[in-house]
């Protein structure tokens, strides 16, 4: 039986709104789980598009509450749902007759999807997550014959203080200023 989303989605985050406004905290990891379980219904149902909406807003339960790795893993899972809603399949194969949207309205929301799971990885140390990530979303962007600039995604998103401290020494270093060595 399919289930009716709207309902299902403003009940869940009516539910959170009333804790908000409450002197009890909002009840975060049961919300998420609440649409976790509404995303896989509506997977198992080919309705990719807003089972990603579920993933994106279990993710933000999830930061709410700290647990930051499992906000990318479901970052991440939202990202690749509208990629297979824009007729990306995994393996980076595009398909036109999986396409349940227009791949071109899909393309920015994946993509802030992936970006908010690197930015993550990146900001917790993670580098070889936040590369598998960011290979993953190139393999994509080749998939649809799309050129992509790897340094457009990776440093104007959020360089970590360690990037501009070791600009900053790259440009201030004292080996411009020795004289020459005899």
């Amino acid at each position: 039986m399919p289930v009716n989303f709207h309902e299902e989605y403003a009940r869940i985050q009516g539910a959170l709104k009333k804790k908000l406004f409450s002197l009890k905290k909002p009840d975060y990891a049961g919300s998420a789980e609440q649409l976790l379980e509404l995303g896989n219904e509506l997977k198992r149902h080919g309705n990719e598009p807003h089972a990603a909406l579920c993933s994106m807003a279990a993710a933000q339960c999830w930061r709410a509450m700290g647990y930051l790795y499992k906000e990318a893993h479901h970052e991440t899972e939202a990202g690749g749902l509208l990629w297979q809603a824009g007729g990306i399949q995994p393996g980076g194969v595009f398909d036109a007759d999986a396409c349940i949207l227009p791949v071109q309205d899909l393309v920015p929301d994946a993509t802030a999807c992936y970006l908010a799971a690197i930015d993550v990885h990146v900001k917790n140390g993670k580098g070889a997550l936040a590369a598998s990530l960011y290979s993953e979303l190139a393999g994509h962007y080749i998939a649809l014959n799309r050129v992509i600039t790897p340094l457009k995604f990776l440093f104007p998103f959020h360089p970590s203080p360690h990037h501009r401290t070791a600009r900053s020494q790259i440009h201030h270093s004292s080996f411009s200023n020795r004289p020459p060595s005899m």
